[in-house]
């Protein structure tokens, strides 16, 4: 039997603001396996990453999955 921590893994996602050279949490990537080779991803933003006045542009989860950099918004 595998424990939670061998089938779930969580990383944080952090994100320089605007304008300045402050680094900060954004958001959660939570990555599951749900079958012999099968992964399921949940992205979250943060409240108070969310809740900040001078954020200008969303990370696209699908960022994360690509093979060529993504368009900014």
């Amino acid at each position: 039997m595998q424990t939670m921590s061998e089938k779930e893994q969580r990383c944080y996602v952090y994100i320089q603001l605007p304008a300045t050279f402050e680094w900060v949490p954004c958001a959660s990537l939570q990555v599951k396996e749900v079958d012999s080779g099968a992964f399921l991803g949940t992205f979250t933003y943060g409240r108070r990453y969310l809740g900040r006045k001078n954020i200008s542009g969303a990370i696209l989860p699908e960022c994360f999955f690509r093979d060529k950099p993504a368009s900014p918004l």
